[in-house]
């Protein structure tokens, strides 16, 4: 071969030793940044609890009713300070009166008019004012205000409770549905897989009908466990999107697209599994929240007692009023007034008053006595509902710990029942295709297999979702979360 043969057969050889690692140095990055993107777009299930904490309607309403008793509370509070009211009236009319009683009833509209009693009516007319300013204290009512206060606190604690326990159910519902999708995506998974074998044996069955090895109906069979394999694909598929779109919702998010979920749950199982708490305590949300109702009852009822007794009121007023109607003015000086306006507003007369008061309803006793009773019998409904939860609660803990048990019992099965469903399904594969068994046994050992793989998913999931049940039951949502 010529020298400049050889050189180009160098230089291309070396050129191509080059553009192989540089398409592989390529392809090596391009898979790193779908690595690295995936990682980033995975949903761990903190990060749906995180979403659901923060955009969940039920816990955003509940948040607003614990803002509104707080502003109850403000407002009993400011109670005990004394009203003080300020007016001021222009007004242009006469001041034709008759000697003889009158009383206002309510808002009727009875003029109020202060003159003479002349013999025939007459309408000379004049500007007049009136100003005031009063206070009003009610300083000792009994405790009147300061239950009042109480019984906003005690709703306002009810209201942070319920926040708190709907907060943790909802936490506890979004797990429970992350543990649901992601099993189903296994699943899934599983039906693929499944279904491939299917198509393998199917094509493996073809060959030998048509050659004569084997009876036309191992191929129609093998086409039926296809087709069944495929639509449980289809049925899997529509399952995980239906706990896809569940789990969605409890996270409140825009973004309808399938997430990308984290496979710990696949690949461990908690470690130190059964040293969690066995019991629960008083401080569990659901318990915290019934008691608040019961303390709020109570409060109540304090609240409606109070109002049998009187209350005792000091009060002061001030008055200046002014009118164009002059001093004489009567029968003999009907011109002893004057119409304009500034005289009729601007000079008058002041007046002041400072007492003291009680007020009593003799009767509210006999009323409100029926009423405190209504709100006793409402505390030990109350009651009733907490000891009730109590009783429940004390059922899931023994059903939880229950459950943690059998979920380890048939997670340390699994390993051998995969195995000996996989080499059943190797074995019998290999004797089908010597003609030493029937594609019966065939879709036997596939059936056996598709089971195994189902179970192994399914165990892993259930180990995690009894924990889950565990912390519900004992009201710490750390005894699963640690375990991550």
């Amino acid at each position: 071969m010529p020298i400049e043969n050889q050189q180009v057969c160098k230089l291309y050889t070396k050129f191509m030793f080059r553009k192989k690692y540089v398409i592989l140095f390529v392809w090596i990055a391009i898979l790193s940044i779908q690595n690295a993107g995936a990682q980033n777009n995975v949903l761990t299930i903190k990060d749906a609890i995180d979403s659901v904490v923060r955009n969940y309607g039920q816990i955003r309403f509940k948040k607003n009713l614990l803002q509104q008793a707080q502003n109850n509370l403000d407002y009993s509070r400011l109670q005990a300070i004394p009203d003080l009211n300020l007016s001021a009236e222009n007004a242009y009319g006469t001041i034709n009166n008759v000697n003889g009683p009158s009383f206002s009833l309510g808002s009727s509209g009875t003029i109020s008019s202060s003159g003479p009693v002349l013999p025939s009516q007459n309408w000379n007319a004049a500007f007049g004012g009136l100003y005031l300013a009063n206070v009003n204290w009610n300083f000792f009512s009994f405790g009147k205000i300061k239950q009042g206060v109480k019984v906003s606190m005690a709703n306002m604690d009810m209201d942070q409770k319920d926040l708190d326990q709907e907060t943790f159910q909802d936490e506890v519902k979004v797990c429970a549905a992350y543990l649901n999708l992601l099993g189903a995506q296994q699943l899934t998974r599983v039906a693929a897989d499944n279904f491939n074998r299917a198509i393998t044996v199917k094509n493996a069955v073809l060959p030998r009908v048509l050659s004569g090895l084997n009876a036309g109906v191992d191929s129609s069979i093998a086409e039926a466990q296809a087709s069944s394999a495929q639509m449980a694909w289809t049925r899997a598929k529509d399952k995980e999107q239906e706990l896809s779109n569940a789990l969605i919702r409890l996270m409140a998010t825009r973004d309808t697209s399938e997430p990308i979920l984290d496979t710990l749950f696949i690949t461990k199982i908690p470690e130190n599994f059964l040293d969690s708490l066995n019991t629960y305590s008083s401080q569990h949300p659901v318990l915290q929240y019934y008691n608040s109702q019961i303390l709020a009852s109570e409060e109540q009822e304090k609240y409606i007692h109070k109002q049998f007794f009187p209350t005792f009121n000091l009060f002061s007023t001030y008055q200046y009023k002014a009118s164009g109607f002059k001093y004489g003015y009567g029968p003999t000086a009907l011109d002893a007034y004057s119409a304009n306006y500034f005289t009729g507003v601007g000079s008058g007369k002041q007046n002041y008053l400072i007492g003291i008061g009680a007020s009593w309803n003799l009767s509210n006793p006999l009323r409100l006595r029926k009423l405190e009773q209504a709100q006793r019998n409402q505390t030990s409904a109350l009651q009733d509902i907490y000891e009730m939860n109590d009783q429940q609660l004390n059922a899931q803990v023994a059903l939880a710990n229950n459950k943690v048990k059998n979920a380890l019992a048939n997670y340390y099965e699994i390993p051998k029942q995969l195995k000996a469903a996989s080499d059943a399904f190797l074995q019998k594969t290999v004797q089908y295709k010597n003609g030493l068994n029937t594609i019966i046994d065939v879709q036997q050992a596939l059936y056996l297999l598709n089971s195994a793989e189902i179970d192994k998913y399914i165990t892993y999931n259930n180990v995690w979702q009894a924990l889950l049940i565990k912390a519900a039951a004992v009201g710490d949502l750390n005894v699963f979360l640690r375990k991550l």
